[in-house]
């Protein structure tokens, strides 16, 4: 398992979605540092996809265009930032009141930051899908904590040769494999 290096490894480990370890660092602690963060990150990713879709998709009648992505760019950002803030408080709080750092809590901060999606929309059946789809995606991402080292680092080896193993030590002994 030695030759498959993980990104942790050296100065390449921000590589890949690392957000989520913030809530690994103090559980329970930074309740407002940690949903000002998140926050801040939701309002940018929904700003961009509302530019996204305002280019994408074209206004129905008279509507200028210009206004309606910029419409789509604040209701996009402003729905995705509010999830955002939510799940940067709702992981520290399920903590704090928990006790304990384990899936149950982003769960239960996954159903919280779920259901503002389905507050654009009004419909409870909305809210209530979306709420439990990011409530066990959240729970299943910290059970397997594939959120740590997200990434294998292929490259790694092409930055630093890998670590040699002889098979003989300076005496001209054979090692053995505990030697190793």
């Amino acid at each position: 398992m030695e030759d498959i290096a993980r990104l942790s490894d050296g100065p390449y480990d921000k590589m890949g979605a690392q957000w989520l370890k913030e809530f690994d660092d103090h559980p329970g602690d930074n309740i407002i540092e940690k949903a000002i963060s998140f926050g801040e990150r939701g309002l940018f990713i929904g700003g961009i996809y509302g530019a996204i879709y305002g280019a994408i998709f074209p206004p129905a009648g008279n509507v200028n265009g210009f206004f309606y992505s910029l419409r789509q760019i604040g209701a996009a950002g402003l729905v995705t930032g509010t999830a955002g803030l939510v799940l940067g408080a709702g992981v520290p709080i399920a903590q704090a009141i928990r006790k304990k750092d384990d899936p149950i809590a982003w769960g239960i901060a996954g159903l919280a930051s779920g259901s503002v999606f389905g507050l654009r929309s009004g419909r409870v059946a909305i809210a209530v899908q979306s709420a439990f789809l990011l409530g066990v995606s959240m729970s299943l991402i910290k059970a397997a904590g594939t959120y740590r080292e997200p990434v294998i680092d292929y490259t790694k080896h092409l930055r630093q040769p890998p670590k040699l193993n002889k098979l003989v030590d300076e005496n001209g002994n054979i090692k053995t494999s505990q030697e190793w």
